[in-house]
């Protein structure tokens, strides 16, 4: 795709004026950016179709467009994306690449069939994306220093989990920032492939019975568990596995911690102690988990207080009685001062609302993160099929700082809000 020409804002309306597709699909591809959007949703309705970007987590109205040249604006992200513009009911995926300003953005493109045609949801990924680092991500220095702990081993396993959306593909890519130096071969089995990085052997996972590759073509059966049998025996000291699905796939990156492997996976989980009954439950020895894996990172995405308009201001009674409802289930130590039967004098930040972030308050996201190192205690645990909250006990006797924890931390930090910690506990 040719560089986009740039539009200025004041050229974008509620309805957005676009006789041709080509100009269209600029038009919205350069907004989403420009308003830091992480996904474009083209969603066809009966008379007109709608126009939604995803800010920092939640969808946005852009815009709407003409039903009338719909078919010709899907036809056209086919064509970049090199997918079959005759094909109509059936899903398609693929990928392209624009240049805005000078920036190079790499696309992927989502096509299914609706009621009313045609859906296309783009995920935008800046090619300076890959380059997160634990640090800049929001990683406390106390988890960060427990990663990198688990880190200093040569081999076992290393895993992520969270909702879908929590940012654990962006933390494996900055886990393999630090991993990958000249003397260490590192591959990894993604679906799909995010970003490019140099370095590493990136191969796509297609699935059960192969999809479309993003090129027409379809791939025979290339699975997570497939792939992973090939990539063993091509020497390699770090595996980086995109997510383990099923039982194959588990049993497999498990062996390959034992021999010798350092493996990175994700797994979909609400809090880092249970992913353990989760790999029993899929079939996993509770044995071989207690000698393979070395840490669990649980995450979250919040987002940040917009710096340009933040603000601070006393904390309230119902904020009081919120933490404190943190503190004792965590064991927090108090961070606020109060004087007796006077005002609270401890003060947090919010944002007032300004044109940066829409006036929301809120601009981009950080990371909370809790991360559990296994031990010999835990160990033992696991092999006698202990319950998760026995689990959980043991783990911040042993120095786990709990996801809330962390959360609060931030908030005392000036960095979110009490709101946005009860709302992402609520999403």
């Amino acid at each position: 795709m040719e560089a986009v020409t740039k539009i200025t804002r004041e050229k974008m309306r509620e309805e957005i004026i676009a006789h041709s597709p080509v100009k269209l699909i600029d038009e919205v591809i350069i907004r989403a950016y420009s308003d830091k959007a992480s996904d474009i949703h083209i969603e066809p309705a009966e008379h007109e179709c709608r126009v939604r970007i995803r800010i920092d987590g939640g969808l946005v109205h852009l815009g709407r467009y003409k039903k009338e040249i719909h078919e010709e604006a899907v036809a056209r992200l086919k064509v970049l994306s090199s997918l079959r513009t005759d094909v109509r009911m059936s899903p398609q995926d693929g990928r392209f690449k624009v240049n805005i300003t000078g920036v190079a953005l790499n696309v992927r493109l989502s096509v299914v069939p609706s009621f009313h045609g045609e859906k296309c949801v783009l995920r935008l990924l800046p090619q300076t994306s890959h380059t997160h680092t634990l640090e800049n991500l929001g990683f406390s220095v106390r988890n960060e220093e427990k990663i990198n702990q688990a880190l200093s081993a040569t081999h076992g396993m290393i895993l992520v989990v969270g909702p879908t959306g929590s940012g654990k593909t962006t933390t494996l890519y900055a886990i393999l920032q630090k991993v990958s130096v000249p003397e260490v071969s590192a591959v990894t089995l993604e679906d799909p492939i995010e970003y490019a990085v140099g370095g590493i052997t990136q191969i796509p996972i297609y699935g059960n019975g192969g999809h479309g590759n993003g090129n027409g073509n379809v791939n025979g059966g290339l699975t997570f568990a497939t792939a992973l049998r090939a990539v063993v025996r091509q020497d390699p000291d770090v595996i980086m596995v995109g997510e383990i699905r099923d039982t194959a796939t588990a049993e497999l990156s498990i062996h390959a911690a034992l021999t010798g492997h350092l493996l990175l996976s994700t797994l979909h989980t609400n809090d880092a102690v249970t992913a353990l009954p989760r790999l029993i439950d899929m079939g996993v020895e509770p044995f071989l988990i207690a000698s393979t894996v070395r840490a669990i990172v649980s995450q979250r995405l919040i987002r940040k207080v917009c710096q340009k308009c933040a603000i601070e201001r006393k904390i309230t009674a119902s904020e009081i009685e919120f933490l404190e409802k943190c503190r004792i289930q965590c064991r927090i130590q108090s961070r606020m001062h109060c004087v007796p039967d006077g005002p609270v004098v401890q003060k947090i930040t919010r944002g007032r609302g300004c044109v940066d972030c829409r006036n929301s308050g809120y601009s981009g996201r950080t990371v909370i993160s809790e991360v559990l190192l296994l031990n010999e205690q835990i160990g033992e645990m696991i092999m006698q099929k202990a319950r998760s909250d026995e689990l959980r006990k043991c783990a911040i006797e042993n120095g786990m700082t709990p996801l809330i924890e962390d959360a609060v931390d931030k908030v005392f930090q000036g960095k979110t809000t009490i709101e946005e910690i009860v709302s992402a506990y609520h999403r």
